[in-house]
């Protein structure tokens, strides 16, 4: 009896086990797999974003210009979109109201700190910046627009979606970020 007490206690020992190895295989599975479909959310947000810029200059003939937040940015010239959900002045705000958007989109994770989330960085070089010294247009004759994703959750993600890449003469954006877009007006 005191062996057959011994042999159910051991296989009840063994199924806990491995109960508890395909928990936490599961777990692991489960938390890589979310992060890799909010990558997706954020490559699918900015090629929705690029076509709707495309849109925006054939009916304005320039990019729209955000809004250049220099403390949120890490001191860069960037619109941070989704620092302060609440206003209107973000260039995404911008595409939504005129209808090249149908409605607002945002990093699936965005928390609310500008310096340590995530979020979509924009920036726009206008006629008017390529005249200022002080703005930086980084070599480029033309203006211009980048639009990007600093970090991406995975690396699959990063191997699945290949970022475009921009650049100019002094700045190579694809550097920096994980996934990055751009494009020079004509």
């Amino acid at each position: 009896m005191d062996n057959n007490i011994r042999h159910n206690s051991f296989r009840f020992i063994i199924i806990i086990a491995l109960v508890g190895i395909f928990l936490i295989l599961g777990i692991i599975y489960f938390d890589s797999h979310q992060k890799f479909t909010r990558d997706q959310k954020r490559v699918g947000d900015i090629q929705k974003i690029q076509i709707a810029l495309d849109e925006y200059y054939k009916k304005h003939g320039t990019y729209p210009a955000g809004e250049h937040n220099w403390a949120c940015s890490g001191g860069h010239w960037w619109d941070v979109a989704f620092w302060r959900k609440s206003t209107s002045d973000t260039f995404i705000n911008e595409l939504v109201h005129e209808g090249f958007l149908e409605q607002q989109l945002s990093d699936p994770i965005f928390y609310g700190d500008c310096n340590n989330s995530y979020h979509y960085h924009y920036f726009q070089c206008t006629p008017h910046h390529l005249k200022t010294p002080r703005y930086p247009c980084y070599g480029l004759e033309n203006p211009f627009y980048v639009l990007g994703v600093k970090k991406l959750e995975t690396k699959k993600a990063k191997l699945k979606f290949a970022s475009p890449g921009f650049s100019g003469p002094t700045r190579n954006w694809a550097e920096e970020f994980d996934y990055v877009v751009g494009k020079n007006e004509k």
